[in-house]
């Protein structure tokens, strides 16, 4: 069974999968090389930082089950179980916002950030940046006036 990597050239050595062993043990043998985010997703997320130079979030490659027919996300089958037929596993593009810890944020629509930075824009994601900035600003005074 090939697995075609979000990034990687289907040749690839890393894009061989065996479906005999489980999951968790495919999950662990291909999280240990994570390609790069794609480039769309790189240069979206720093068109962001101009307009939000206060948040921290960074472009990940998540390895996640899909259908094998519409290539949608899908769930994962029970861990240490062998991957059922009709399910394959890519690198997907998810956004990692480090204000929101526990959350992989999905791009989109298509190949854009547009709902990220509805996140941004959000309540209580406003709330941890200015609380986490003012943290910063207060740790940096107290530094600062020491002869």
């Amino acid at each position: 069974m090939r697995v075609c990597l979000a990034g990687l050239s289907p040749s690839s050595d890393a894009s061989l999968i065996d479906p005999s062993i489980s999951h968790s043990l495919n999950y662990t043998l291909l999280t240990s090389f994570q390609p790069p985010p794609p480039s769309w997703l790189t240069e979206g997320l720093t068109t962001l930082l101009t307009t939000y130079p206060s948040d921290r979030f960074e472009g990940v490659m998540r390895y996640s089950p899909v259908n094998s027919t519409t290539e949608m996300p899908c769930p994962a089958p029970p861990a240490g179980q062998p991957t059922p037929e009709g399910i394959k596993w890519m690198y997907l593009p998810r956004i990692r916002c480090h204000d929101c810890p526990g959350k992989l944020y999905t791009p989109g629509p298509e190949t854009t950030v547009g709902n990220f930075e509805v996140h941004l824009k959000n309540r209580q994601h406003r709330e941890r940046v200015e609380a986490r900035s003012a943290t910063n600003q207060g740790a940096s005074a107290s530094d600062g006036g020491g002869f």
